[in-house]
């Protein structure tokens, strides 16, 4: 039986990765006076859709601290972000390309379960790790686990390819938001980093569920901010990790462009590998001061509430290294070019592992001073599905 599961961003701020505890955040996140477009660079951007397998995230703003300015707005009564899930409809990835991502209708109604976490004091903590230092034994745990959940049936939630659409479905506008005719999108904004980190959450506990040592799988991350970890890996050319449409000017051994814009840089190993190290100290540390500026525009639920303001590190190395790493053969650079097919490439998985990590690694680079605490981040909410 199929169970359709809540997620709210404040419960996913409590999950434990990497021997880290992710706590609540704080500090008053500005509006950004940019026009909504839902396919605003896209072309840039990346990511997909959304399936019936997924859990779905609540999210909520945050909360001024006595020394900061209130939105201009904040007399409003604002509703928490979710999607209809009755509303599941054809949908672009580009205005001159339509998609139809959604899941098929459940064969019976079932009561939303709000996902409750394994007590941490009866379950270890597991530790993500980078790709570049896994050892042959993990390697091949995590392949058999990837094949086998590749060969599930499509009617089960947890096939790879429904879980892939699950991305189309959240990142191509496929839902309504509940109580308006306004799409809901999780980039551009403030949604970006919890809906990805549930998405990555539940693609680690399925596979961890395929191994019979699954208790302490993690996913592991590609370290494309470290030298060592500046190639796509090496692991990811073989069995059920290989992906057909890829850049094949640019797989292993080649260096990552972190911040590829379509035309090849043309520097050396060395000097790209310098270039990336100054544009993550940009993303993560001179450019990132302020809460909008990383985490993403105040993106609220209504017709007038969405924005079109991504933080550093979602504008790249995250766009950027789905656009390097798509096929330059493809129209969109599919797959991990676009939002409809991104997640179809398992490199997807350990690509936002990190996009998630970096997340921490911000937080804690600024005391968890400029965490967000507005309820309608906090309680702004996705679902999934999957089986009983």
């Amino acid at each position: 039986m199929d169970q359709i599961i809540r997620w709210s961003v404040a419960a996913l701020l409590g999950l434990i990765f990497v021997g880290l505890a992710f706590n609540r955040i704080s500090r008053t996140a500005t509006e950004s006076g940019l026009p909504y477009s839902l396919f605003g660079d896209i072309q840039d951007s990346v990511i997909g859709t959304v399936d019936g397998l997924w859990p779905w995230i609540r999210t909520r703003p945050v909360a001024p601290t006595p020394n900061q300015t209130t939105p201009h707005h904040h007399h409003r009564q604002f509703v928490p972000l979710s999607p209809n899930l009755t509303t599941c409809h054809l949908s672009y990835s580009r205005q001159v390309l339509p998609v139809y991502c959604c899941p098929p209708k459940p064969e019976s109604e079932e009561p939303f379960i709000d996902f409750e976490f394994p007590d941490p004091e009866t379950h270890r903590v597991r530790i993500r790790r980078p790709v570049h230092k896994l050892d042959r034994a993990f390697i091949s745990k995590y392949q058999k686990a990837l094949a086998k959940m590749k060969s599930l049936p499509l009617n089960d939630p947890r096939n790879f390819m429904r879980q892939a659409n699950i991305h189309c479905i959240f990142c191509t506008g496929a839902y309504n938001q509940m109580h308006s005719n306004s799409p809901l999108n999780v980039h551009r904004s403030w949604l970006f980093f919890p809906f990805h980190r549930m998405m990555i959450y539940f693609h680690e506990r399925i596979l961890a569920s395929f191994m019979d040592d699954g208790d302490d799988f993690a996913l592991p991350y590609w370290n494309w901010d470290n030298p060592e970890g500046m190639l796509l890996p090496k692991m990811y050319m073989n069995g059920s990790f290989f992906d057909t449409e890829r850049d094949q000017s640019h797989v292993y051994p080649s260096v990552a462009d972190i911040n590829f814009g379509g035309v090849e840089s043309g520097l050396s190993d060395k000097d790209q590998i310098e270039t990336n190290l100054r544009f993550m100290y940009h993303q993560m540390i001179s450019g990132a001061k302020r809460t909008e500026l990383f985490m993403g525009c105040v993106y609220r639920s209504g017709e007038n509430g969405s924005c079109n303001g991504p933080g550093t590190i979602e504008l790249a190395p995250h766009n950027a290294l789905h656009t390097w790493v798509g096929s330059n053969l493809n129209p969109q650079r599919e797959n991990m070019g676009t939002f409809y097919a991104a997640a179809r490439d398992p490199v997807f998985y350990a690509h936002h592992s990190n996009i998630d990590r970096l997340w921490e690694v911000w937080r804690e680079l600024n005391e968890h001073k400029l965490d967000i605490h507005y309820p309608e981040w906090l309680d702004s909410h996705f679902f999934s599905t999957t089986r009983s």
